[in-house]
């Protein structure tokens, strides 16, 4: 189910997209409602497939976890109202515009996908 755009911009943090010193990162919060995070089924910026490897996801309060170790048996919380921040090792991306395409399998919905793009 791909998430209209009005959507994404209440879930995506406007201008949290940022280079740092590994790489990238940005601020997703959750304004809908609870949610179990059973897959990141995968990452493109600016069209180009990110490996999931790279992927570091930090929730509140908790520890650092990888994309890929993210599954049904040891899914991430993602509570009303929390903020998760997502990390994508690697080279910075150059200041501009840029597009992000995300997909997730969640419990509540099966498989969403969105798009959103920010600046740096």
């Amino acid at each position: 189910m791909r998430i209209p755009s009005f959507l994404v911009r209440k879930f995506y943090v406007k201008g949290s997209l940022r280079n740092n010193p590994y790489g990238l990162q940005w601020e997703m919060r959750n304004v809908f409602a609870p949610s179990t995070l059973w897959d990141v089924v995968s990452l493109e910026i600016d069209g180009r497939a990110c490996p999931l490897e790279r992927v570091i996801l930090y929730p509140p309060g908790g520890a650092a976890i990888r994309a890929t170790e993210v599954n049904r048996h040891s899914p991430l919380r993602f509570d009303l109202g929390t903020k998760i921040t997502v990390e994508v090792e690697g080279n910075p991306l150059p200041v501009g515009a840029h597009e992000i395409l995300l997909r997730l399998r969640i419990k509540e919905m099966e498989e969403i996908e969105f798009s959103l793009e920010d600046s740096i």
